[in-house]
């Protein structure tokens, strides 16, 4: 090994710098398709994964390959030729970020074959790989302060005085195999309602994915059906949607910090028809609101208690002002 090498390393360890680094299967040019683990660490550590191949065997396809390397020339000159540092003079837990959002993009989208067993120290931290038009619904939001509306006194509600009020639901990352609903033409309990029976066959919706966010049409699968609604307040809902006096607003998980954030708004169809299955109701969700302020923000009560939280899925109402 160089003696330039070694007085970088030494230097390193003693002020505490941290760098990641990449172990490639072939030695000489950088080549992102030969990475086959990436770390973090400081002084040496990029060449203890060979020491520790060499002293205690543990039959991992990582250990494999590194012995495959060393049975091939076990000179710390080629040890070093299949070490590349990636990002240097990082502290701990950036070098710990850094490495997590390594990992997750050759280990995803870029396809290499990695042999990290953990997604990294820093996995926490690290946001997921998004698009850009989705992402940045969720960095410039800010949270929302607003007023619980409890269920009960929804009849009462005046939206001149406190703006329009929100049905807030729930969406979850789990996907859904539930029985279909059909109409039987029956009118529900309430005007403008229907009767839906289940059916033998299956809905399948995919769970939430901010990778691959839902379309409007999946998200309005997610938004509108069934939720425990009492026909009084489906009466009240009716009645505020005829003033455009009401909206839907979905919950996802913000990818950047686990929180529910509002990703869906839609009014509610003023003309629509209200499904009505068992003690559930599906509502008829009309235009989409792009613009909508609360768009990637999550909601707060006054008590600083996120709306929903600890439940997978839900509805809840909230007023707009």
């Amino acid at each position: 090994m160089s003696e330039y090498v070694t007085e970088v390393e030494d230097a390193a360890a003693a002020r505490g710098v941290h760098y990641v680094y990449a172990l490639l299967r072939t030695p000489g040019a950088f080549r992102m398709e030969d990475i086959f683990y990436i770390g973090k660490g400081k002084g040496l550590r990029s060449r203890s994964h060979f020491k520790e191949a060499q002293e205690a065997f543990r039959g991992t396809a990582k250990q494999a390959l590194l012995r495959s390397i060393l049975e091939m020339d076990d000179s710390l000159e080629n040890i070093e030729r299949h070490a590349y540092v990636l990002v240097g003079g990082l502290s701990e837990q950036d070098a710990f970020n850094v490495e997590s959002a390594l990992i997750k993009m050759l280990g995803g989208p870029m396809g290499s074959q990695l042999f990290n067993l953990q997604s990294g120290h820093g996995g926490q931290d690290v946001p997921q790989v998004v698009p850009l038009n989705e992402a940045r619904i969720y960095f410039d939001a800010l949270p929302q302060v607003v007023e619980k509306l409890p269920a009960a006194e929804l009849a009462e509600y005046e939206p001149k005085r406190a703006g329009r009020a929100v049905v807030v639901v729930k969406g979850t990352h789990l996907p859904i195999a539930e029985p279909m609903q059909e109409s039987t033409g029956e009118q529900g309990p309430v005007p403008q309602s229907e009767i839906f029976n289940e059916t033998e066959q299956l809905r399948n919706l995919r769970g939430w994915d901010p990778t691959n966010p839902w379309t409007d049409p999946e998200a309005r699968e997610r938004a509108s059906v069934w939720w425990a609604i009492s026909p009084q307040n489906v009466l009240a809902l009716q009645a505020l949607a005829a003033d455009k006096q009401v909206l839907v607003a979905l919950l996802v998980r913000d990818p950047r910090s686990g929180s529910s954030v509002v990703r869906y708004v839609w009014e509610i169809d003023p003309i629509g028809t209200w499904q009505f299955a068992g003690t559930q109701w599906g509502i008829p969700l009309g235009s989409a609101v792009e613009d909508h302020p609360w768009r990637g923000s999550k909601l707060l009560a006054p008590n600083n208690r996120q709306v929903l939280h600890g439940h997978s899925t839900g509805i809840g109402y909230v007023s707009e002002g």
